[in-house]
C-alpha cells in the first residue's frame, strides 16, 4: 500500500526494518525469554541455531532512533522544514 503511494502519488517514504529486539522495558523477546531469564535462574541459556551462525539483534532505543537519523540523512527536506507538494497526478 505504502509502495504503492509512492509510485502513485510521488510521495517519499522510508521503510525501516529491524532484527530481532532487546533492550530496556522489552521483557516479551527471544534474548529475555531464553537467554537471560535462564541464567537469572541458573538454567543454561538456550539459543535457536549453531552459535557458530551470525544473528543480528536491534537495540529497541537505537531503533526508536533510526527512522529519525535516516529520515534526516536521506530527505533533505526534512532537514530544513521545507515540505514538497506535487501538484497534478
Amino acid at each position: 500500500m505504502l509502495l504503492e503511494a509512492v509510485q502513485t502519488r510521488g510521495l517519499t517514504a522510508l521503510i525501516a526494518r529491524s532484527a530481532d529486539f532487546y533492550g530496556p522495558e522489552t521483557e516479551n523477546n527471544f534474548i529475555t525469554q531464553m537467554v537471560l531469564k535462564n541464567i537469572t535462574i541458573g538454567k543454561k541459556p538456550m539459543w535457536f541455531v549453531s552459535p557458530d551462525i551470525k544473528h543480528s539483534f536491534t537495540y529497541t532505543p537505537d531503533a526508536g532512533k533510526a527512522p529519525l537519523c535516516l529520515a534526516i540523512l536521506l530527505m533533505p527536506t526534512v532537514r530544513y522544514g521545507i515540505s514538497r507538494q506535487k501538484t497534478g497526478p
